[in-house]
């Protein structure tokens, strides 16, 4: 008997491969998610700059600032939504396909794709709310100056 081993070992062993796919694809999730705030983020600060003029003549006629600030957030939120609806539809299309990758869960478990669904709106909100903050410090009567 020449390669003698325990089971600890044998285990470790042929979990190696599967544990580093798992951990390459969660760290390309992560990334994937970082990648979505920052685009969303992006996307609404500059519509909010863009429409800023016409955010100034709504506070100057009297509009509330949340009011503008619940625009602004639900502008990312609907389309979000939309994003959020073509992406589990085809998750659930392929989730056949990368159920070899699957540990432990179903390849169409809803509890899986309603806790992504919840975790990716809530990385959505908190990237709606960061171009949202700039609407709360909007001056009318600067804006209207320049106009």
């Amino acid at each position: 008997m020449t390669s003698v081993q325990t089971i600890s070992e044998i285990v470790e062993r042929s979990a190696a491969v599967p544990r580093f796919n798992a951990l390459l694809i969660s760290l390309f999730a992560v990334l994937a998610l970082l990648l979505a705030a920052i685009g969303i983020a992006g996307m609404l600060a500059t519509s909010v700059s863009r429409r800023l003029p016409e955010l100034g003549i709504r506070m100057a006629l009297g509009a509330q600032r949340q009011t503008l600030i619940a625009m602004v957030i639900r502008q990312g939120m609907i389309a979000a939504a939309a994003g959020l609806a073509l992406g589990l539809f085809s998750a659930w299309l392929v989730s056949r396909l990368l159920s070899s990758l699957l540990f432990g869960i179903r390849p169409r478990d809803p509890m899986t794709f309603a806790s992504v669904a919840a975790l990716l709106g809530v990385v959505v909100l908190v990237a709606c709310a960061l171009p949202a903050y700039r609407v709360m410090r909007i001056d009318p009567l600067k804006l209207l100056r320049v106009e």
